[in-house]
């Protein structure tokens, strides 16, 4: 038996205010009782006949990760799919690099954007030239945050599609189960993102 968990309480239009309160945000109650069910000796008393958990989260706050380190601090295999990628991360236009970036701003142009958003005003037209570059040599890309945008594909949707055609219970936590995508999933056996996978 494996168990599969869809996790999710971050709405994507939070995202352009989220780098200062997730930099602060701490794993809750739930984040840490999801980790802890990867440790085999404790997803036994949950699910006695389960030999396998993975945790698919649509959150890009690093929570769940951070949550997973607290409750195995010896290591260990994380079995975590964050489909919709990392906030603290970039990810550079031009040459694709990914590198984890902690700096809020990521770059002084954007210093008090988040109040901005977060008031409902107008976002400054900000020069191209004063926007985080890619530090690689001979690169100089524009970098972006290294979430899944609107338009974009989620990541691991093959791997996750596989999980969950495998499980023998998904369990969907969050508000993961009312984000249109889930309901696109057509019975009779349900596939997380069938339907966009290609």
């Amino acid at each position: 038996m494996s168990l599969a968990i869809g996790l999710s309480c971050k709405s994507e239009s939070s995202l352009a205010v989220l780098p200062l309160s997730a930099l602060k945000a701490v794993p809750n109650a739930a984040h840490l009782a999801l980790a802890v069910l990867s440790i085999p000796e404790h997803l036994k008393v949950v699910a006695p006949s389960a030999t396998k958990f993975t945790l698919v989260t649509q959150n890009v706050d690093g929570l769940s990760a951070r949550a997973f380190r607290e409750a195995c601090p010896t290591g260990g295999e994380l079995p975590l799919f964050e489909m919709h990628g990392r906030l603290f991360e970039t990810v550079c236009t031009a040459c694709k690099d990914r590198m984890a970036n902690f700096d809020s701003p990521i770059c002084p142009a954007l210093g008090g954007t988040e109040e901005l958003v977060e008031k409902y005003t107008k976002e400054p037209d900000i020069p191209l030239e004063n926007l985080p570059r890619c530090q690689k040599p001979n690169c100089n890309g524009l970098l972006r945050p290294g979430v899944v945008w609107f338009d974009e594909i989620p990541h691991h949707l093959e791997e996750i599609n596989k999980i969950v055609d495998e499980a023998d219970l998904a369990l969907v936590v969050g508000t993961s189960s009312v984000v249109l995508i889930y309901h696109l999933q057509a019975p009779p056996k349900p596939k997380l993102l069938s339907k966009f996978s290609t």
